[in-house]
């Protein structure tokens, strides 16, 4: 029973070591080389949890509960979440994997963080590079999906050109399409990470991370070291169908009639588009300019005008008096003409 526990941890945490032949199930475990039927892995899941790694899980699957369903209500809290967990991730996998990096965990984790929670500010205060990250997230998803079925379906490519390529023509389209059809890519992108992160956390609680390790290893190319059990399959099959079940009730329910672009004033919410915005405050500063010009000009030309006013009554004042005591301009023209405005 031991020596069978052994095994069952073995193929865990140093992934499926066991091959489809029946003929060969050694297991080599701390030194110890033990043998078994490839089919016990599959008939049993382990329960031997770590306890952070776990809570870690826990967090990530309530996350992504909220991503899948409520994701696009919240969009400004999402989208910070989006950029953090894609520059963490990105970054972690950076430090793991790059020969001549000693850093220690802890380190490598601190880093990660710190450059997650600088994209998360970035994505937060950018709207375009939040909708942008938000379609590259559902365009990884789909290549991801696309190199599933061609390594198990068509034909197992051992060129890490071919799924960086489809990683990156199928992201980058997604990304620039997010951009035009806003809305919509950022349904099918909350709900697309949401997802993930629930089938992730689910993976770790059934099988230590198997399937995650298995779709890791499918992206860089690399051989299989056994085939997956069935309810590997059935996780990875949660993953399109949460998705396509939480973007449909974000669509219908969750976030109907909601624009990211919305601001709430209490009872009232009001589209805002900033674009249109921007150019409608320009104007009115431009005609600010021109009406202080105009008030500017007529207020000298009424003084000139009342001086040029006052000049012509001041010369009409004083021919009428000259010519009053000459006695050619009776009385009443003379009032007639002083009465000048």
């Amino acid at each position: 029973m031991e020596s069978q526990a052994d095994m069952q941890i073995a193929v865990v945490y140093h992934g499926r070591r066991l091959l489809a032949d029946s003929t060969n199930t050694t297991v080599t475990f701390n030194g110890t080389t033990t043998t078994a039927d490839p089919k016990v892995y599959c008939e049993s899941v382990l329960y031997e949890y770590d306890i952070p790694t776990a809570v870690v899980c826990a967090l990530c699957f309530v996350l992504g509960v909220i991503y899948t369903f409520f994701g696009y209500r919240i969009f400004k809290a999402m989208a910070f979440f989006t950029g953090f967990i894609f520059g963490a991730m990105l970054v972690f996998l950076v430090c793991q994997d790059v020969e001549g990096i000693t850093l220690p965990p802890a380190g490598m984790i601190g880093i990660a963080l710190g450059a997650g929670l600088v994209c998360g500010i970035i994505t937060l205060l950018v709207k375009y590079i939040s909708l942008f990250m938000t379609g590259l997230h559902f365009g990884l998803g789909l290549a991801v999906y696309v190199i599933v079925f061609l390594e198990f379906v068509v034909y197992h490519s051992r060129h890490l050109a071919i799924p960086l390529t489809i990683l990156g023509v199928v992201g980058l389209v997604c990304a620039l399409l997010a951009l035009k059809y806003q809305k919509c890519l950022a349904l099918l992108g909350t709900s697309m990470l949401g997802s993930a992160l629930m089938v992730g956390a689910l993976d770790y609680y059934i099988e230590k991370f198997v399937t995650v390790r298995v779709l890791w290893t499918l992206v860089r190319a690399h051989d299989l070291d056994g085939e997956m059990c069935w309810y590997s399959w059935a996780i990875f099959a949660c993953w399109p169908f949460c998705l396509i079940i939480g973007a449909f009730i974000q669509w219908r329910v969750t976030g109907h009639n909601l624009d990211h672009s919305s601001v709430v004033h209490g009872s009232r919410i009001r589209k805002v588009d900033l674009i249109k915005l921007r150019a409608a405050l320009y104007h009115d500063t431009q005609g600010l300019r021109y009406r202080d010009l105009y008030q500017a000009r007529r207020i000298k030309g009424d003084q000139i005008l009342q001086r040029y006013v006052l000049n012509i009554t001041d010369n009409s004042n004083t021919l009428s008096s000259s010519q009053k005591s000459e006695g050619a301009i009776p009385d009443s023209a003379n009032t007639t003409m002083t009465q000048l405005p």
